[in-house]
């Protein structure tokens, strides 16, 4: 057995596009000289000699049935279909089986009653797909056989399009992908919809959209996806990974890895992500990590409605939402940034924080609730890179507004020296807890009495303005 899958490139001249018609193909069929059928909207791979019994190589057979597919759907009907090679088209191709097996509860999700696809093969990509047209995958399950996992490199599925174009509309659909090093890659992408997957286990990225040059992606929708990830001293890089924006990701759950979502946009500004209604649970260093890369500006970034939660995690844990400083402060490389109504549950080491912003202009972070479970009374909301760091970029208007808070804190909040800040309270904030590094000029709003003057350590208070490196009431 080659160590290398070889490739049979699925030709363009088989091509016609989704939804076209033949009136009938010459089928090579493994077991008998060519044939004739009726085309028709889908393609089994039983016809082209596929046994799906986990032991003979159906890597022909499928092969054979994607090179006739012509745009229709390739069927694999249940079963565990063994390949010792992937399989590359400069077509889109669309595949479907039954069923993906995969998930908690192993008596219900039992794979002799799905489709799965058992790769045999050490390395490369299970579908290669180059191709600016849709292609399609729903229905089964991905696997590798014991003795080669991890894999070194290469994806379940790799979708990548010809020369400056796109790949527009491609859809993975309730497909559970397992030991892969990295699950779906998308370059490149425009408006794809990754929906209903199982992630069990990866290297490097679950899932990771990203562009290549000075073109702009567009990551689509991440939608009622589930990935179960490696948590304390967890080698994986991210279960989301995005280079590119207008990007949806909600209603996941997200558990692992060392980020549940890794923005890291690059080669080309972005915009519009939105992260909302996810649970982002147990990852080792951050719930939402987002960096700068090359200076590349992130505009319009919403963090809204998520459940975060570190209850198991270690040493290295930064925060549930941490945006990264920038090497060059007069750069903001993050422009309107929300983070909103988010809930963050956790027990954190004596240098945690619930939340860590680092870069930002226009910045607002409100209605939040925070509740810490341990008693090691870490850091709330810091705003800026460290405790006496510098403004890393970070510009008014930045605002923290109602934001509650359960358990025991060292400081509610951490600001910066530089750059101003406006923070409202819902709650009352006894002065032993203000921001004791601050800008002057910025100002602290709590509804529990009127301040002595000047402001004392311990005391309560409405109103407080830092000037001369001081609160004052």
């Amino acid at each position: 057995m080659s160590e290398t899958p070889q490739f049979d490139l699925i030709g363009r001249r088989r091509f016609c596009l989704l939804g076209a018609s033949a009136p009938t193909m010459g089928l090579a069929g493994p077991e008998s000289g060519t044939r004739a059928i009726p085309a028709s909207d889908w393609i089994n791979v039983r016809d082209f000699g596929a046994v799906g019994d986990g032991s003979a190589d159906d890597a022909p057979a499928i092969r054979a049935a994607l090179k006739v597919a012509g745009g229709r759907t390739v069927f694999l009907p249940v079963g565990r279909y063994r390949v010792t090679s992937g399989f590359r088209s400069d077509v889109p191709v669309s595949i479907r089986g039954e069923g993906n097996g995969a998930g908690p509860g192993s008596g219900a999700q039992a794979n002799d009653h799905c489709t799965l696809i058992y790769c045999d093969f050490a390395a490369g990509h299970l579908f290669d797909v180059e191709s600016m047209h849709p292609s399609l995958f729903r229905d089964f399950q991905v696997n590798v056989a014991p003795a080669r996992r991890p894999m070194a490199a290469g994806a379940a599925i790799f979708l990548h399009p010809p020369g400056t174009a796109t790949v527009a509309n491609y859809q993975v659909e309730n497909v559970a992908i397992n030991h892969f090093h990295t699950g779906i890659s998308a370059i490149r992408p425009a408006w794809g919809t990754v929906r209903g997957c199982y992630f069990g286990d990866w290297v490097d990225d679950a899932i990771s959209l990203t562009t290549d040059m000075r073109i702009e992606g567009s990551g689509g929708h991440v939608r009622n996806n589930y990935f179960f990830g490696q948590t304390e001293g967890a080698t994986q890089r991210s279960c989301i990974h995005l280079g590119c924006g207008y990007v949806h990701i909600a209603e996941n759950e997200i558990l692992g890895a060392r980020h549940g979502v890794h923005a890291a946009i690059a080669h080309n500004p972005a915009g519009y992500i939105r992260i909302f209604q996810n649970t982002i649970e147990e990852q080792a260093e951050a719930g939402v990590h987002v960096e700068s890369v090359k200076d590349e500006q992130t505009t319009m970034m919403a963090i809204c409605d998520n459940e975060f939660s570190a209850l198991t995690n270690g040493p290295t844990y930064a925060a549930s939402v941490r945006i990264a400083a920038n090497g060059d402060p007069a750069v903001n490389f993050i422009q309107d940034l929300l983070i909103c109504r988010n809930i963050t549950r956790h027990v954190l080491g004596a240098g945690g924080c619930h939340y860590r912003i680092g870069n930002g202009r226009n910045v607002k972070l409100a209605d939040n609730l925070l509740e810490e479970l341990g008693r090691n009374q870490p850091v709330g909301i810091q705003v800026g890179a460290n405790a006496g760091g510098g403004d890393n970029g970070l510009m008014p208007p930045i605002v923290v507004a109602d934001n509650q808070f359960l358990g025991t804190f060292r400081r509610r909040y951490v600001l910066a020296p530089a750059g101003t800040v406006i923070v409202r309270e819902s709650q009352g904030c006894p002065h032993a807890l203000l921001p004791d590094h601050a800008a002057d000029g910025s100002e602290v709003f709590c509804p529990d009495g009127t301040p002595a003057s000047p402001v004392m350590p311990g005391g309560t208070g409405c109103f407080a303005r830092r000037l001369g490196g001081a609160w004052r009431g």
